[in-house]
């Protein structure tokens, strides 16, 4: 993601101590300045929220030089919300702000040393505010990219309430060890997960809260390696409310497949209100532990059974509810093995009108 870059130029004269102009930060900037004997100070203002998440740092751009650096941060009411003073990397991580208004940092630098450094600043809050720039996930996307400490990429997908959710991470640089953070918001606005890991920071099987559009922040939270990774996304609520690829079952069905970590199958079949129905699966890998999921939809798409296991997550002498189109998924929910199956369909309710 690209970031701006902004240099102090302005001075002025405050009571013969040399400061400069307020600027005004917002979410990426990257601020570098020099602070010198008669420059000893400077400050910045910026926006947020209340429950924003905001990180700034400081670093020193002259390796070991033993300066000393300090940081306060104050509330729109005045009141101090963040100081730290230090020889190197001054600041606050992940901070979360309790106030809405304009906020004021100022950056200081003890007397007899030149400071020359580089201040980064982010705010998530900002970022979750807006769908610029956003990528748009759909149910089986992957989407790679590789983040440099403390930069954020943001996407946007719909869901309805209650469709389930996965979000599986996998950090493509062995080894590396580089806090990652996965952040959802609702479309209210409002926080609906939080994850920060040193290594695939995702969540299964999440159900909505909401309606519309959610906005998911993936944010390289701490310094050292990069954060390159593939994000994978998935939505049952949307491949079920969809017929599109499905294999139509019949009675004595017996269909083979072969999915990968968190891919899903889809099948339909007609049934009958009383008919009984049984869906048998066998893995067939032998001492596989990956786990799948069976879920079933009524003709009406609310959901008929849900069951899942290390090992055929079938189900005998089911009763149907409602006559119509059933819809049936059949979820690798969990990484390692792939899941290769064979999935049994009967309906005796078929069988019975047949004769």
């Amino acid at each position: 993601m690209i970031r701006k870059i902004l240099f102090i130029i302005f001075l002025c004269h405050i009571g013969g101590v040399t400061a400069t102009w307020a600027k005004q930060l917002s979410d990426g900037d990257a601020i570098t300045g020099s602070l010198t004997d008669s420059v000893q100070t400077v400050e910045y203002t910026f926006e947020a929220q209340a429950d924003d998440k905001i990180t700034f740092f400081a670093v020193d751009n002259q390796y070991s030089s033993g300066a000393r650096f300090t940081i306060n941060v104050y509330n729109p009411d005045g009141s101090p919300f963040f100081t730290e003073t230090t020889t190197s990397y001054p600041g606050g991580r992940n901070q979360k702000v309790n106030q809405t208004g304009t906020y004021r940092l100022v950056y200081s630098c003890a007397n007899n040393y030149t400071c020359d450094f580089t201040l980064y600043f982010y705010n998530l809050g900002e970022v979750a505010r807006s769908s610029e720039g956003a990528v748009k996930l759909a149910d089986g996307s992957a989407v790679s990219s590789d983040l440099t400490p403390y930069d954020v990429d943001l996407f946007t997908f719909e869901a309805q309430a209650g469709d389930e959710l996965t979000f599986y991470v996998t950090e493509n640089l062995s080894s590396s060890r580089t806090n990652s953070k996965l952040v959802i918001y609702n479309p209210d606005g409002s926080e609906f997960f939080s994850k920060e890991a040193t290594f695939a920071p995702g969540e299964r099987n999440l159900v909505a809260e909401q309606s519309g559009t959610y906005r998911a922040l993936y944010f390289c939270s701490s310094g050292g390696d990069t954060c390159d990774y593939t994000l994978y996304f998935y939505n049952l609520g949307e491949i079920a409310r969809s017929s599109e690829g499905a294999v139509k079952l019949a009675d004595g069905s017996a269909v083979s497949s072969d999915l990968t970590p968190y891919d899903v199958d889809l099948f339909t079949f007609e049934a009958q209100a009383g008919d009984e129905l049984t869906f048998y699966v066998t893995e067939n890998l032998y001492y596989s532990s990956t786990k799948s999921k069976l879920v079933i939809y009524n003709p009406d798409g609310s959901e008929f059974f849900s069951k899942e296991a290390t090992s055929a997550p079938g189900e005998r002498n089911l009763v149907a509810e409602q006559s119509g189109t059933y819809r049936v998924l059949y979820f690798c929910s969990s990484g390692g093995d792939t899941c290769d199956y064979t999935l049994y369909f009967y309906n005796l309710g078929e069988i019975a009108r047949s004769s």
